[in-house]
């Protein structure tokens, strides 16, 4: 029997210092929970292989977090332990995300040599007052210099992400921002809108901080849809813009509804049409909660038919009509055919016989045509 495709998720929750801006399951620890953790992470993997058995692996995302507070060493193991239970497709796309305060030279290219083909940097801004004030630690000069490193090193894709909307934040800064990003030629950028989140410093700071408006972050947006067609770069979903062929493999996998497993603490799966996660609380998972069959979350029809309009229409692609008469049958074709034609979105939407997509302007009122779609 041919091995099904797989993505796998490995979260890191850890972090040097805890951004202003993020609502992550994350936080500061010690190296001896770091290390308990690895040790925890290996027992999941065994106590999950039975899971796997039937998959090849062709996606890895490590993430955070941030993954590169753990060593090389740490990785080797738990990908050495991962082989042993499932193996790895031999085009891999390997994404580590990276936070410059905690890398050097050497550690990048012991990844190169482990094999990560990806890197994910996670600059936010090169602005340094916009990064004090979002408690983005590191001297952005170091960051500059580790992915001109990383450029140097042959890394198949180099990523940059930004953030639109920090406090103190501009559209002059914007631009600096993302002109500097497109510097050094990355093969993929992120540009997130910032959200303020509950249980943030951001969030706590909201009346006391400067942050732009609305309609000037929606400025920093047209700016980069602008800018980023005018260099070739493909907007292929809402947040992501990639040159020709680098577009997240790991990432389309769960746009695609394609079938991925979580590994770490609070990561989320996806098997056999049902959807899992393990624990939020770090000293269970430590304790290696982990046993038998995971329990799935219950799913409706109606809640699979919203998860794929959602997912899809974040993506360049978006809705295809055949896929929907396909997964949920005609009448649910035949009732979206009708909800596009009366949309009160329909300027925001390319349409075809075969489907629909959102155009650039549509990305930034996804939410609201979703729930018009509905």
């Amino acid at each position: 029997m041919d091995s099904r495709p797989i993505s796998l998720y490995i979260h890191v929750p850890f972090c040097p210092s805890k951004c202003y801006y993020c609502n992550f399951l994350s936080f500061v620890s010690s190296l001896d929970i770091r290390q308990q953790y690895v040790q925890a992470l290996i027992h999941e993997i065994e106590n999950k292989k039975y899971l796997l058995r039937t998959y090849q692996v062709h996606t890895l995302y490590s993430g955070g977090g941030c993954p590169t507070l753990l060593t090389i060493e740490d990785w080797k193991h738990i990908t050495d332990v991962l082989q042993t239970v499932v193996p790895f497709s031999s085009s891999l796309e390997w994404t580590m995300e990276v936070n410059p305060a905690t890398v050097d030279e050497t550690y990048l290219l012991a990844l190169f040599h482990l094999g990560v083909n990806r890197l994910s940097f996670g600059i936010q801004s090169f602005d340094s007052q916009v990064r004090l004030l979002s408690g983005r630690k590191g001297d952005i000069e170091d960051a500059t210099h580790l992915i001109s490193c990383a450029v140097a090193m042959g890394f198949k894709t180099i990523g940059i992400d930004l953030i639109m909307g920090l406090p103190g934040q501009t559209l002059s800064l914007f631009q600096q921002d993302l002109d500097r990003a497109l510097s050094f030629s990355p093969q993929h950028l992120s540009l997130y809108f910032l959200s303020l989140e509950p249980r943030t410093v951001l969030y706590r700071r909201k009346n006391i901080l400067s942050f732009p408006s609305e309609n000037h972050v929606i400025s920093f947006y047209h700016y980069a849809c602008r800018a980023l067609k005018a260099k070739k770069y493909i907007h292929y979903e809402v947040s992501n813009w990639a040159q020709q062929g680098n577009m997240c493999r790991h990432n389309m996998n769960y746009w695609k509804q394609g079938e991925y497993m979580g590994l770490g603490l609070g990561a989320h799966s996806f098997l056999n049409g049902k959807r899992f996660h393990n624990t939020t609380h770090i000293q269970k998972y430590l304790a290696g909660y982990m046993r038998g069959v995971p329990q799935a979350f219950p799913r409706s029809t109606e809640d699979q038919y919203a998860e794929y309009l959602l997912l899809s229409l974040r993506t360049k692609p978006g809705i295809r009509y055949a896929v929907v008469s396909q997964r949920f049958g005609e009448s649910y074709r035949a009732l979206l055919q009708q909800k596009v034609e009366h949309s009160l979105y329909r300027r925001y939407l390319h349409q075809g016989k075969q489907g629909f997509s959102l155009t650039e302007e549509g990305f930034l009122l996804l939410d609201a045509i979703i729930l018009d779609l509905l």
